[in-house]
């Protein structure tokens, strides 16, 4: 589970925990339009052991034939099982990685160095596809899976379909059409999940699996959030720091292998609430390292910036401090655990922020594992969801992110 520690923080009014409490009410209970989107909410559950097998039995067999993945989707298309693989594994996973595939992204970006530089990778490598939208008109997930899917045919002919595999909306749309009509293997993103809430079906889970993490722990990390006090608490602080003045939060990992789940928080959350010209803007940031750069604004700019320190216990590794001839004035820490120096880090970071007017809320939680991944994703979930209601913006769609798509056309007839 994960815990909140809100002592740095001005105290939160109850009557705003209570608002939280209803907004989560609302949410679960499926009120007005929430009840199309909320089917993330009772998956953990509701997810069952025939569903985990399937998986797994399709991770295996892309794990056997295959020495190279690619998974294409945007934004919680892939962001969710990217976050897993580096903070599970390693965030040099394909470099490490000895018994399972090495996986590579694409279809997030329009960047043809990049998708370029994934095809060379893949000429010389058995390859499969996983191929991510629910509606299978994504702009950048379409043109990527073309190329993709030209490469496949190149290699393997009519039996590259045998190597795609392919998660969209389980009735309709063009990935739907394309899956049944050449008999991929396929799993439904349902109908009641957005993108954004969906890293714990099979967007994130099959990628994932691949990847050799183990998926029912996952889900068992995610179960362990049912009683929500404290994802609700959190939901709380954000909105009484919003009301307060301020207006950018800054989520704070000190473990580098959470960059990408601070990426896929920072979609989640800013995607949610960032509607009807409110919303509070979510940053990352990787300390201690970004204290030698926006750490001086934090510090001394504006005073409408506030941090959510998130923690690990990182206690099962030990690293000791050796002597050495080094004159650098840290002679005193040879000898001592790493953790503990990390620990007066943090303590150290904490005070002056707070001394400083920043805010800071902490969340604590179990050492690296597939459960405490999954009481995270669940965690930012409610959280997120609870807090976009309390904003009064409706935080399951994302009107804003059409805007660009109307204009691409129009764009490319000026070009051609």
């Amino acid at each position: 589970m994960i815990n909140i520690d809100i002592t740095g923080i001005p105290s939160i009014p109850s009557q705003l925990l209570d608002e939280a409490r209803h907004a989560w009410a609302r949410v679960k209970g499926g009120n007005g339009t929430f009840k199309d989107w909320n089917g993330w909410v009772t998956l953990p559950e509701t997810t069952s052991d025939a569903e985990i097998a399937k998986i797994k039995l399709t991770a295996e067999k892309i794990r056997t034939e295959s020495q190279m993945v690619v998974v294409l989707g945007i934004g919680g298309s892939y962001l969710g099982a990217r976050a897993a693989i580096d903070f599970l594994k390693s965030d040099k996973y394909n470099i490490v990685t000895r018994n399972s595939p090495r996986i590579f992204f694409a279809g997030n970006n329009l960047s043809a160095p990049y998708t370029q530089q994934i095809m060379s990778f893949a000429a010389s490598q058995s390859l499969s596809l996983i191929v991510v939208s629910k509606s299978g008109k994504t702009l950048e997930t379409s043109v990527a899976f073309r190329i993709f899917y030209n490469l496949m045919k190149a290699k393997y002919g009519e039996k590259a379909r045998e190597r795609i595999y392919v998660i969209t909306d389980p009735e309709k749309g063009a990935l739907r059409e394309f899956a049944d009509k050449n008999g991929c293997i396929s799993f439904p993103l349902p109908s009641n999940i957005g993108g954004r809430y969906s890293v714990l079906t099979a967007v994130g889970l099959l990628p994932m699996a691949v990847a050799g993490i183990d998926i029912a722990e996952v889900i068992n990390g995610a179960k362990s959030e049912t009683s929500p006090e404290d994802a609700l608490t959190y939901a709380a602080a954000r909105q009484h720091l919003y009301r307060s003045g301020k207006k950018l939060e800054l989520l704070a990992s000190f473990e580098p292998n959470f960059r990408y789940m601070g990426e896929w928080w920072r979609q989640l959350f800013a995607e949610s609430e960032g509607k009807e010209f409110k919303g509070i803007f979510p940053v990352f940031e990787e300390l201690t390292a970004d204290l030698h750069s926006v750490g001086q604004y934090v510090q001394e700019g504006e005073r409408t910036v506030f941090e959510t320190f998130i923690n690990f216990d990182t206690s099962a590794a030990k690293l000791i401090i050796p002597a050495g001839d080094i004159n650098d004035g840290y002679d005193r820490l040879v000898g001592m655990d790493y953790n503990l120096i990390a620990k007066a880090s943090k303590e150290g970071i904490k005070k002056a922020h707070t001394d400083g007017g920043t805010p800071v809320i902490e969340l604590n939680a179990e050492s690296i594992s597939p459960f405490t991944f999954g009481a995270a994703v669940q965690f930012f979930l409610i959280s997120c969801a609870t807090s976009g209601v309390m904003l009064g913006v409706d935080p399951f769609n994302q009107p804003g992110v059409e805007a660009y798509k109307k204009n691409f056309f129009p764009a490319l007839d000026k070009l051609v």
